[in-house]
């Protein structure tokens, strides 16, 4: 990395970004400190680094390297991450042997246990959400699925809730009463396994999902990292700009589709 023709202080914020040591909201979040998790730029989802396939994707500064005429640099710079990510999938332990990093992924839920994962995408221009849900059982086929709008949203705080909100009715219109429901927002998950009064702007929505929730067999909430959480939020992503429900038995659309094969085939894999 240090022998790339750029700026020293490109080089450092690449090496911390790679390093995922960017003080984005993400991480002051993980850190206990009080922040709104919100991108500031799209107003839709988390501010992270974007560590991942699609990270160049994530970043502005290409562009400004490429405004300051290190136009030739771009190439080296993709190369140096994806060789660096790829460095990255293995630990030296001190016997010398490896193991890889642990990258989080979907995770069946016992037999006879329907998990429903959600998510939501929002627009700050529109006020408006789309909450992606999707059911599976705990072999990883899909049951059914759902794209619900959400009109006068305020943030994505709220519209998080909001598709966990949506995330109950739908598991108890379609009879799931023996249910988890995943998502991969920390502060709705805290709050809906605490048994502390809520006094945020989304405690009305909270209070909702607690008295559904007595009207099933079993229900439990988890928090999950985004990577395990792909297939919902592509499904969210797809049908942001929808204005009217949809829904799908034992099948999702294409775009989704992919994302769920992939979490099926993680899950055959780890299991083989």
């Amino acid at each position: 990395m240090w022998n790339l023709s750029l700026p020293s202080k490109v080089k450092i914020t690449l090496w911390r970004i790679a390093s995922n040591f960017l003080p984005t909201l993400y991480n002051l979040q993980r850190r206990r400190l009080n922040v709104r998790n919100v991108c500031p730029f799209c107003q839709s989802y988390e501010e992270t680094t974007g560590i991942g396939g699609d990270i160049l994707g994530c970043l502005v500064f290409p562009n400004k390297l490429v405004h300051e005429g290190y136009k030739s640099s771009i190439y080296e710079v993709s190369s140096f991450i994806t060789a660096f990510i790829c460095e990255q999938d293995s630990i030296c332990r001190p016997n010398g042997s490896a193991h890889p990093i642990v990258v989080p992924r979907w995770k069946a839920p016992q037999e006879a246990v329907v998990k429903i994962n959600f998510d939501s995408a929002f627009s700050c221009h529109s006020r408006s959400a789309t909450s992606g849900i999707v059911a599976r059982d705990n072999e990883g086929f899909i049951l059914a699925a759902c794209a619900f709008p959400h009109s006068n949203v305020s943030d994505a705080f709220v519209a998080e809730a909001l598709a966990c909100l949506q995330a109950v009715h739908f598991a108890k219109d379609m009879g799931f009463l023996n249910v988890t429901i995943e998502g991969d927002s920390l502060s709705v998950c805290k709050k809906l396994n605490s048994s502390s009064q809520d006094r945020s702007l989304i405690a009305p929505i909270i209070s909702d999902i607690k008295e559904l929730a007595v009207g099933f067999w079993n229900i439990s909430f988890a928090c999950v990292r985004r990577e395990a959480n792909r297939t919902a939020h592509s499904l969210a992503r797809e049908y942001r700009a929808a204005s009217t429900p949809y829904y799908w038995i034992e099948e999702v659309p294409p775009g989704t589709a992919a994302a769920a094969e992939l979490d099926k085939r993680h899950l055959l894999s780890v299991r083989v």
